[in-house]
C-alpha cells in the first residue's frame, strides 16, 4: 500500500487477511505467511467487511459507493450507489443476505446483496456513521455515529427503528453484540450495556477516565474488553 490503511479484516476461515487503503487498492494476503495473494482495483476505501460465509466482501469509501467483491476470484460483483458522502462503515447480516452501510451523510442504508438493490433508508442519526453491527441472528441492526450520543437499534427485516438508546454524554465510537445476541455494548464516555431486543439499559461500566474507543466480547461471551484513548484496556 502507498497510503493509509484504515481497515483490515480476516476471512471467516482465517486463511486470508484483507486490507483497505486510501491509495485505491484492496489487497488480499495469506494470513499464515503474509504473502500477497491479490490486489483489487477499488475506490479509496475506508471500511470493509467479509460476509459470514466468506462468499462476499464489501468495501466502502470516498464517493459514497459500496463495492461488492467475490474474494475467491477478485472480481467485482456490483456497486451499491446511494450515499451522498463517504461510506465509513459496512456490515453483513449473519446469512449474508443483507448488507448495511453507514455514511458521512448521517444515513444508514440496507441492501439486498444477491440483487444489489436497496431495501431501506434508516434515518435519524445526527452525525456521520462510525459503526454498524448485526445481531447474531440477523434480526437487529445496531448503529452508532460521531457526535451522536444516541446509538440506535433497527428491525432489519422491516427497516424501522426499534429503539433509541439514551444514556451516553458523548458520541458513540464502537459497539458490539454478545455472541449469544442478548446484550449490546456501546463505547463513548463510558461503556454501557443494553438489552439487544428491547433496548432497555442493563448497566454502565464507568471506570474509564478517558473516552472509550472500542469494545469487543470474547467468543464465549463471558468477558467484555474495552479500550480507551489513553491506551488503557479493561476486562469486565
Amino acid at each position: 500500500h502507498k497510503a493509509a490503511v484504515p481497515d483490515v479484516a480476516y476471512s471467516p476461515d482465517g486463511r486470508l487477511m484483507v486490507s483497505a487503503s486510501l491509495d485505491g487498492s484492496v489487497r488480499l494476503w495469506d494470513a499464515a505467511t503474509g504473502e500477497p495473494k491479490a490486489a483489487l482495483a477499488a475506490p479509496p476505501a475506508l471500511c470493509l467487511s467479509y460476509s459470514p460465509g466468506g462468499e462476499l466482501m464489501a468495501t466502502g469509501g470516498d464517493g459514497g459507493g459500496v463495492c461488492l467483491w467475490d474474494p475467491s476470484t477478485g472480481l467485482q460483483r456490483g456497486v451499491l450507489q446511494g450515499h451522498r458522502d463517504s461510506v465509513a462503515a459496512v456490515a453483513f447480516s449473519s446469512d449474508g443476505a443483507l448488507l448495511a452501510s453507514g455514511g458521512r451523510d448521517k444515513m444508514v442504508r440496507l441492501w439486498q446483496t444477491e440483487r444489489c438493490s436497496k431495501v431501506a433508508d434508516l434515518k435519524g442519526h445526527t452525525g456521520p456513521l462510525l459503526a454498524l453491527a448485526f445481531s447474531p441472528d440477523g434480526a437487529v441492526l445496531a448503529s452508532a455515529a460521531h457526535d451522536d450520543a444516541v446509538p440506535r437499534l433497527w428491525n432489519a427485516a422491516e427497516g424501522r427503528l426499534q429503539a433509541a438508546l439514551e444514556g451516553h454524554r458523548q458520541g458513540v465510537l464502537s459497539l458490539a453484540f454478545s455472541p449469544a445476541g442478548g446484550l449490546l455494548a456501546t463505547a463513548a464516555d463510558n461503556v454501557r450495556l443494553w438489552d439487544a431486543a428491547s433496548g432497555a439499559a442493563r448497566g454502565a461500566l464507568t471506570d474509564h477516565i478517558f473516552p472509550v474507543a472500542a469494545v469487543a466480547f470474547t467468543p464465549d461471551g463471558g468477558t467484555l474488553v474495552s479500550a480507551d484513548t489513553s491506551h488503557t484496556l479493561r476486562l469486565w
